[in-house]
């Protein structure tokens, strides 16, 4: 029954998410947007750790951004096509697949320095399935979370992030103006 509902899925889900590959990046365009607008905000509050005085406002020594997407097609718009080759070999992305985004604060760089606040992403394709017997003859399943891969080569500053992000908000706005994105 298993091999039959995934044979039937390469035809049946491509269909909710666009089966050309304009179609595909209009959807993703459209699921992304306000995405990467809402990490936008969340990475400028995360970094926001002095006053104006110049005062520590926060207590954590380390600032981590979580931010977890259920959407399949929310991970496919939004992995980066440095690491396309290592993501190319996962066959799909399944229940709990999920982006995470660490921001890290290092107090040893002054506050102006591009370099004090660093991102690192992190992805994984969700759960995967593996059959451990409890008992004789028992082919129950248990579910364990494939390992995280590394989005990036190297930490990115937050100010290489927040570019990145930008141009990828102009994009969707051009779209938006040509009415590519109805």
């Amino acid at each position: 029954l298993y091999q039959v509902s995934f044979n039937l899925t390469k035809y049946i889900v491509p269909q909710e998410y666009g089966l050309t590959k304009e179609e595909k990046a209009q959807i993703g365009r459209k699921i992304a947007g306000e995405l990467v607008r809402k990490i936008m905000v969340d990475l400028a509050i995360a970094s926001e750790s002095y006053d104006s005085s110049g005062y520590l406002g926060k207590l954590e020594t380390v600032h981590r951004l979580d931010k977890r997407f259920a959407k399949e097609s929310g991970d496919e718009g939004i992995v980066s096509e440095t690491v396309e080759e290592q993501l190319g070999k996962i066959p799909e992305l399944n229940y709990l697949s999920q982006i995470v985004m660490m921001l890290f604060e290092n107090y040893n760089k002054p506050v102006k320095d591009p370099e004090r606040f660093m991102v690192k992403m992190l992805f994984s394709p969700g759960v995967k399935h593996v059959k451990y017997p409890r008992t004789p003859g028992d082919e129950s399943t248990l579910s364990e979370t494939e390992p995280f891969i590394s989005l990036l080569n190297e930490e990115m500053t937050l100010m290489d992030v927040e570019m990145f992000l930008n141009k990828i908000i102009e994009k969707l706005s051009e779209d938006e103006l040509l009415g590519e994105s109805d």
